[in-house]
């Protein structure tokens, strides 16, 4: 089951995902499930794509740290929005989801 529910976690956000500026900042928004109790979820930046650094994070039904804003959207999903500063130059941001239980990447 926690398979399945990864297998459209990710499906839901790579057909949702959206990035951009917003003023000195990096915007990601994207759809999640809601609940999604045996999923976490880590968004995370770099400069280089080496070196990774969370953003944000949330484990099962806890809250996310950092600093997310989430919406309600049709048929039981969130809208999820990060901002984190841009960096000067270039910079990437990813999300990371992976299964509670183990059963899936």
């Amino acid at each position: 089951m926690a398979r399945l529910e990864v297998m459209k976690a990710r499906g839901l956000l790579a057909a949702t995902q959206q990035v951009g500026r917003a003023g000195g900042n990096i915007r990601l928004e994207f759809e999640r499930h809601d609940p999604a109790p045996a999923l976490a979820f880590r968004i995370q930046e770099s400069a280089d794509l080496v070196h990774w650094t969370a953003v944000a994070a949330k484990t099962g039904g806890g809250p996310w740290t950092g600093d997310v804003e989430e919406t309600l959207c049709p048929g039981g999903k969130k809208r999820v929005r990060v901002e984190a500063p841009a960096p000067a130059v270039r910079g990437f941001i990813r999300v990371v989801t992976r299964s509670l239980d183990g059963s899936a990447p």
